[in-house]
């Protein structure tokens, strides 16, 4: 009786440390962006320079890097609660899971902590669990050692990125971008063919014509007229065109998402974790 009593004491109390560890690690945020400082231990100009990178970053390959930051996790396992953010937030696109977490765990003002990175299952073939440990323990923890806990993520960051960088290409969900040189070529065609259609009508008229002379043939001036504007509209086409395709990712700002409000991160696309990874503490 005594322990089915205290069975029922530990069930009711459960609920209160899952909603403080919540408190730390949030459920997916509403507001989504790729760093999150919940331990207050970087400057917000050195919060900015990593969202400028990682957005950048996503924008070009589609991997997404996500640094969140806490100042205790109450002695949970830093690995699953890695892979929990990376799955519940939907870290990396649907399609190739090709998200990473790195969370690190300090409480500022306090000597030691934990980091793990944890990695969906589109990129478990580059970022393997060895080589997510060698960037722990050779290029963060002797930073973190150090008490430089911003230039060991980027480190860890930059490392993560060297091996993802080319496992996945941009993909073009709004349709096939047409190379400049052949909407020339196609304008040229098309010009071509108007022309020789043109002479075809002149060549097979009878009569005088309205502009070369009495015995001359050739177009009418009302077909002139018409050829010009069907050319001077391909023309304002074009231009318009090659206006709209110009500035790339990032025009209009360095990144977005999130309360900072610029363009380029467009949020998390949905990736699941895969159980990859590795954690380290100093």
């Amino acid at each position: 009786m005594k322990k089915a009593i205290r069975l029922f004491f530990y069930m009711a109390l459960l609920p209160c440390f899952y909603t403080t560890l919540q408190a730390q690690v949030p459920a997916r945020p509403a507001e989504e962006r790729l760093v999150y400082d919940f331990s207050g231990i970087f400057s917000a100009g050195e919060i900015l320079q990593l969202e400028t990178e990682l957005a950048a970053f996503d924008n070009a390959t589609s991997n997404q890097v996500c640094v969140v930051a806490v100042a205790d996790l109450q002695g949970e396992d830093i690995n699953m609660e890695a892979n929990r953010i990376l799955s519940q937030w939907g870290v990396g696109s649907a399609k190739n899971n090709n998200g990473v977490v790195i969370l690190l765990e300090h409480q500022p003002g306090t000597a030691g902590g934990r980091v793990a990175i944890s990695v969906g299952y589109g990129l478990e073939g580059v970022l393997t669990d060895a080589l997510s440990k060698r960037i722990i323990t050779q290029e963060m923890i002797p930073e973190f050692k150090e008490g430089n806990y911003f230039e060991g993520i980027w480190a860890g960051v930059a490392a993560v990125m060297a091996a993802a960088e080319e496992e996945y290409e941009i993909a073009e969900d709004d349709g096939v971008e047409i190379p400049a040189i052949a909407i020339v070529f196609m304008a040229i065609v098309i010009t071509l063919l108007f022309f020789a259609l043109i002479i075809v009508i002149a060549n097979n008229r009878k009569g005088p014509t309205h502009l070369g002379g009495s015995n001359s043939k050739g177009p009418s001036m009302l077909e002139l007229m018409i050829l010009a504007n069907l050319l001077g509209g391909k023309n304002r086409n074009s231009g318009s065109r090659s206006g709209t395709s110009g500035g790339g990712f990032g025009s209009g700002g360095s990144f977005g998402g999130g309360s900072f409000g610029r363009g380029g991160f467009g949020g998390f696309g949905g990736g699941l974790g895969g159980g990859g990874g590795a954690s380290g503490s100093w």
